[in-house]
């Protein structure tokens, strides 16, 4: 009994060492079951560099006995292995799977370059690449994704584009997925955003007093944008009503109206009304003064005159009509001028105008022919009467001259 039990135990250790054995250390192993240790090795009982195998050597039996023992096989040269191959295999497979994984490319682990070290070393490096790789480029496209999507969503709004966000085929899942909800949700805040702009400025343009829904009074944002919309639509309704006001002002001046008979709905506008009023009336006044300015060289204006019928009209005129220091002049000097002259003469300063030039002509030619009008009455006279002249005297005390008209007035 005691035989069987010593040979139960024996079984039982051999077991358990052929298990830890196995269990000593991860890793791929060579042909021979083994390889060097390079890594934790201290932790699984190796020194650094040191071969070991895990599985045990070939076993044999025979007779009928049940005894086994072990041979063990030779040990292969320990390779001249570093943590320096380690780290170079795994920086090299760090930076290619990064790529690969950043470019959505198949994952390949394996290399044939360097030593097993440095095979080993790629292929723990690769795997952390790819996958770093693969984080990367998916939160660039969930960036450039939000972005795009957050645009697209606003320009959509104003646009006054249904919401319809469209996935982009030549993109990642991660930028479409991205894009998907950033369009929804910035599509849904401008329009709200449009909507208290809108109240606000409906609010301002009304010109009643504001006051911020209470919906929006929770949310700074939205009150400040309501506020600054109805300042927007007051300010475009009190321009409106300028415009309007002095329009009316500008009809009322025309009119000749009487300022102080007119009622306005807001004297808020009072004074866009006025402006309007002044250059109205400044217009017809301008008229009216240039109107006289130009009726002063006519030589009868009555019929200038009886377009006015506005005493204050009249006025005008008559103030344009005084202002033309050329044209009385020319009434001043014109017609002595031709009754003195047998031939046309004209001083240059009344050549500027044409209306000048025919004022001065008309009055001219009358004085010549007043002058030759006085001379034949004259020598009809002296003749006539068979007085002798002598020395520019007639008998009987009658002188021979011309006679000038008075100014013309």
């Amino acid at each position: 009994m005691r035989k069987v039990i010593s040979v139960l135990f024996l079984v039982i250790i051999l077991v358990l060492f052929q298990v830890s054995e196995v269990m000593a250390h991860p890793g791929r192993t060579d042909s021979n079951g083994g390889h060097t240790c390079l890594t934790n090795c201290e932790k699984w009982g190796y020194k650094y560099g040191e071969y070991h195998y895990h599985n045990g050597g070939s076993s044999s039996s025979g007779g009928s006995g049940s005894s086994s023992t072990t041979t063990p096989q030779a040990v292969p040269p320990k390779p001249a292995y570093s943590q320096a191959d380690v780290d170079e295999g795994s920086a090299a497979g760090k930076d290619q799977g990064y790529q690969d994984g950043y470019d959505a490319a198949e994952a390949s682990a394996t290399t044939t370059s360097g030593n097993e070290s440095y095979q080993l070393g790629y292929e723990q490096g690769y795997m952390e690449g790819f996958k770093a790789g693969q984080e990367e480029k998916m939160k660039e496209d969930q960036e450039e994704g939000t972005n795009d999507g957050q645009k697209s969503g606003k320009k959509d709004v104003i646009a006054g584009h249904d919401e319809d966000p469209v996935e982009q085929s030549d993109q990642s899942p991660a930028y479409n997925e991205a894009y998907v909800v950033a369009y929804k949700e910035a599509y849904a805040q401008e329009s709200l955003r449009q909507l208290v702009k809108e109240k606000g400025f409906e609010q301002g343009y009304e010109h009643s007093d504001i006051a911020v829904p209470i919906d929006y009074q929770d949310n700074k944002e939205l009150e400040d944008l309501f506020a600054s919309a109805y300042d927007d639509g007051y300010s475009k309704r009190t321009v409106e009503e300028k415009i309007k006001h002095g329009d009316l002002g500008y009809e009322a001046g025309l009119a000749l109206e009487t300022i102080d008979s007119i009622e306005l709905d807001d004297d808020l506008y009072a004074d866009a009304f006025n402006e309007g009023y002044e250059r109205g009336l400044s217009e017809r006044q301008e008229d009216a003064m240039q109107a006289g300015y130009y009726g002063a060289y006519l030589v009868d204006d009555q019929e200038e005159v009886k377009k006015y019928q506005s005493e204050l009209l009249k006025d005008f005129y008559s103030k344009g009509y005084q202002s033309n220091k050329i044209a009385k002049e020319i009434r001043d000097t014109a017609y002595d001028i031709g009754y003195e002259s047998e031939d046309y003469v004209i001083d240059d300063e009344f050549t500027d105008t044409k209306e000048a030039i025919a004022l001065y002509d008309g009055l001219f030619k009358e004085g010549q022919a007043q002058s030759e009008e006085d001379s034949r009455q004259t020598l009809v006279y002296v003749f006539g009467a068979g007085l002798p002249i002598v020395a520019g005297t007639t008998v009987g005390g009658w002188m021979w001259r011309k006679k000038k008209k008075k100014k013309v007035g």
